[in-house]
């Protein structure tokens, strides 16, 4: 047991001397979390950091009906959402302190909603939805720890809709 214990504490000892910064805390702009994210990334192997994000957006939108066809003519209609992505991948890195960043994953976003119109009202209803993601960009990251910042493309597959939608990072490493 004195072995194992001794070995396990050279290997975590090694892997602070090989690996100096593995990990990061950083907030991002659009991207993968839409409007933004809070995101934790850890360095697993050499060059390739795994990330674990999550953001939440909440809100009522109310428009009103113009059209009296269906006799609803200046009826509102007030829909309450919740949306909350949370985002998981891996990300491969090129370079010394600016770095081509190239990855993807998945964000399983956790939607529920109400709606309600005149006399009619919904029942809130919740459900979820799987998306799939691909990053490519450039991230400024000093190997020895400190900002961190990023820029480039995330490309977002929700269902049958692609899209390639901007993201900035600003963040530290540790």
């Amino acid at each position: 047991m004195k072995k194992i214990t001794i070995l396990g504490f050279i290997a975590l000892m090694s892997t602070s001397v090989v690996l100096p910064q593995t990990n990061n805390i950083y907030v991002e702009g659009l991207g993968v979390g839409l409007l933004g994210s809070i995101n934790y990334e850890r360095e697993v192997m050499d060059k390739v950091f795994v990330r674990v994000g999550i953001t939440r957006y909440a809100g009522t939108i109310t428009t009103y009906e113009d059209d009296d066809y269906y006799g609803y003519y200046g009826d509102e209609l007030e829909v309450d959402f919740s949306i909350m992505p949370v985002i998981v991948g891996a990300t491969y890195l090129m370079g010394n302190k600016w770095k081509l960043e190239l990855g993807g994953g998945i964000s399983y976003w956790m939607v529920s909603g109400s709606a309600e119109f005149g006399d009619w009202e919904s029942e809130e209803e919740d459900a979820g939805l799987m998306t799939f993601y691909g990053v490519g960009g450039f991230r400024y990251q000093n190997p020895l720890g400190g900002i961190t910042l990023r820029a480039g493309l995330s490309y977002l597959m929700i269902e049958d809709i692609a899209a390639a939608w901007p993201h900035i990072s600003l963040g530290y490493g540790f």
